[in-house]
């Protein structure tokens, strides 16, 4: 994907609550642009004798819709739906520092923004949910998220305007000199006056916390206690000679038996976490059930935290406290939901509290296997993932799709029995991967 297997795709809904509110679409991508190729980066990265610090790779520069200096056109006087995806490895355009525990959740200061000059937006979706319209100068998009926003043109076609987005640089590890943070694009209202320069940065009080937006459909908060609270640690370590990320100390390894094959295939030991091999640090939830996920995140970087199958309500997001720059107090969830809003938003890619925990909660209500992974594509290949195999009775109503079973038997993947490919016994897991495959060598990152 970072190497440019990527683009959008929009699907439209017909049952919109913004239909007829507008007057065209436009859609605008954001992502980071690395010269050298992930094989030989990943390399790099996964090697703690080559990178023993485990800092990820630094793009070069970032892109609008996969070029610098790209144009939007629009016409006077007419509104648009602008939809802004973030498609980076990386790169966000934001820095979250700071704390709200009046609020349980963390503040946006924003050094970085994605902004239009001298347009306002009125965000109406963020990652598949409608909200309620909320009027913004600048938006915040981490790896992987989405908003889609009404953008009113002015009314005469005399000057162009800049559209600017600037990385943030906070979870690099080192500002390489090559690292040109800034991206510019521009509204065309006149493709014969100038090409605008990028715009002056806003003011810092011009922020966004996802937190103000409220769903358009109201949904309540899904109070009471949950029926399944899962608690995800995430730390970094070194495993079999390699740079490595998980969760409760367990990093991602895929197994003999796709997870979701093993969930088809076993019958009722399907409800066992066990059968799917430790290494996928998988947790069974059953049809119907609250779900509180409760992420502790043991680093000072803000993850991207992403999961398949739900948008799940944004609960509680709270930061610790740093000291010194290095010795951090973490914040601990300690179950008090009172503090929880009214009406949260739902979204499937959300931002973590530094050095502190997030909540989220949503009901096991779409049976199948779901990941809930970091979406900053480094930590992803270092294992920073786990598993949610939710209503597997309900599940193995469906069977496994064809062209999935066509792909993995041309690759030689069994697709019936446990991790380890058993198909007698569920709970004999032996052959079940445990150990990191061998890192490839690679090029070493270069400075060029």
């Amino acid at each position: 994907m970072p190497d440019g297997l990527r683009g959008p795709l929009i699907v439209h809904d017909p049952y919109s609550p913004y239909a007829g509110q507008y007057d065209d679409e436009l859609v605008l991508t954001f992502s980071d642009w690395y010269h050298d190729q992930m094989p030989g980066l990943l390399s790099y990265y996964l090697s703690p004798e080559r990178n023993p610090s485990g800092a990820e790779p630094v793009p070069y520069s970032a892109l609008f819709n996969e070029v610098q200096n790209a144009s939007l056109s629009v016409e006077p006087n007419k509104t648009y739906l602008v939809r802004i995806i973030s498609m980076a490895a990386f790169a966000q355009v934001s820095e979250i520092r700071g704390q709200n525990t009046a609020r349980s959740h963390i503040t946006y200061l924003f050094q970085a923004f994605l902004w239009f000059d001298q347009h306002s937006m009125t965000i109406v979706e963020v990652d598949g949910t409608y909200t309620q319209p909320y009027e913004v100068d600048s938006i915040y998009i981490a790896t992987a998220q989405r908003y889609a926003v009404l953008l009113k043109t002015k009314c005469d076609a005399s000057s162009n305007y800049a559209i600017t987005a600037s990385m943030d640089v906070d979870d690099f590890d080192d500002i390489p000199d090559y690292l040109v943070q800034n991206v510019t694009a521009a509204l065309i209202y006149n493709e014969f006056e100038a090409y605008p320069a990028a715009a002056a940065p806003l003011a810092e009080t011009d922020r966004l916390d996802d937190f103000n937006l409220i769903p358009y459909d109201g949904q309540p908060l899904l109070s009471g206690e949950p029926d399944v609270t899962l608690t995800l640690n995430l730390s970094f370590f070194e495993q079999d000679d390699q740079n490595r990320a998980g969760f409760n100390n367990i990093t991602y390894l895929a197994q003999v038996v796709p997870t979701l094959a093993t969930a088809l295939s076993t019958g009722s030991a399907a409800s066992n976490a066990s059968i799917y091999g430790v290494n996928t640090d998988s947790t069974v939830v059953e049809y119907g059930q609250l779900v509180e996920i409760v992420i502790n995140n043991y680093d000072t970087g803000a993850h991207i935290m992403h999961i398949h199958g739900h948008a799940p309500q944004l609960v509680a997001r709270v930061s610790g406290v740093i000291e010194n720059g290095s010795t951090t107090t973490q914040a601990v969830y300690d179950g008090d939901s009172s503090s929880f809003p009214n009406t949260p938003i739902r979204r499937d890619t959300w931002v973590l509290a530094p050095a502190g925990y997030t909540v989220v909660r949503f009901i096991a209500d779409n049976p199948g296997v779901w990941i809930i992974h970091c979406h900053m594509e480094w930590h992803i290949d270092a294992g920073l993932t786990a598993t949610v195999i939710e209503a597997p009775m309900q599940l193995q109503a469906q069977t496994f799709p064809p062209a999935m079973e066509q792909i993995c038997s041309s690759q030689n993947i069994p697709t019936k029995g446990n991790a380890a490919g058993n198909v007698y016994d569920p709970y004999d897991l032996d052959g079940q991967i445990t150990v990191c495959p061998p890192n490839p060598s690679g090029a070493v990152y270069g400075r060029r």
